[in-house]
């Protein structure tokens, strides 16, 4: 069998030179596509950088002292209500506090002794009631003074009632800060 030979060898070589101009307009595009990025990059990056070495004008100063003082007033508002905050919890302490106590006395109560009435007043707690015998009153009184909280203890008049009881009355000094101190 004969060999074909090619009779029109500028065929081929079009087709080189058409597939070598392809590649160098793509490889030429890629490189203009990376260099035109890294210019916009670059310009980009020096822009911040000018923009981060000026100073602050006056509306933006204006603008930041402004928000300083915003927030200053709102941190005044949540120190107030903070405190607010902690002076309630201080005070359901102290009731919860007193409540046990109160709770503790009704415990140690003497079976001949009962009470008419509690009044509590800024720093005093009145008690008032009555005794079938005095030698309860006075099982009452040593129970009142071992009572945690009180500073002072004050007996008031005891006498006796119409129906036989003995009607006692006692004024105990409360600590201001005993909850605290706990």
């Amino acid at each position: 069998m004969s060999r074909l030979i090619n009779l029109l060898p500028w065929r081929a070589q079009r087709i080189k030179r058409r597939a070598l101009l392809w590649t160098a307009l793509f490889s030429v595009g890629l490189a203009g596509i990376a260099l035109g990025s890294g210019a916009w990059r670059w310009s980009i990056h020096q822009h911040i950088v000018q923009v981060r070495a000026m100073p602050p004008s006056a509306q933006q100063l204006q603008a930041q002292r402004d928000h300083t003082v915003r927030l200053r007033k709102r941190l005044e508002t949540l120190t107030a209500l903070h405190q607010q905050r902690l002076s309630t919890l201080r005070h359901q302490q102290r009731l919860r506090d007193w409540a046990q106590r109160l709770a503790q006395l009704a415990t140690q109560l003497p079976d001949a002794v009962w009470l008419s009435a509690l009044r509590f007043d800024a720093d005093q707690l009145e008690i008032t009631g009555k005794s079938l015998t005095m030698q309860a009153s006075g099982e009452w009184a040593g129970v009142i003074k071992t009572l945690p909280g009180i500073r002072d203890v004050q007996q008031g008049a005891t006498e006796r009632d119409t129906d036989a009881a003995w009607r006692f009355r006692w004024v105990l000094a409360v600590e201001h800060d005993d909850a605290q101190t706990r």
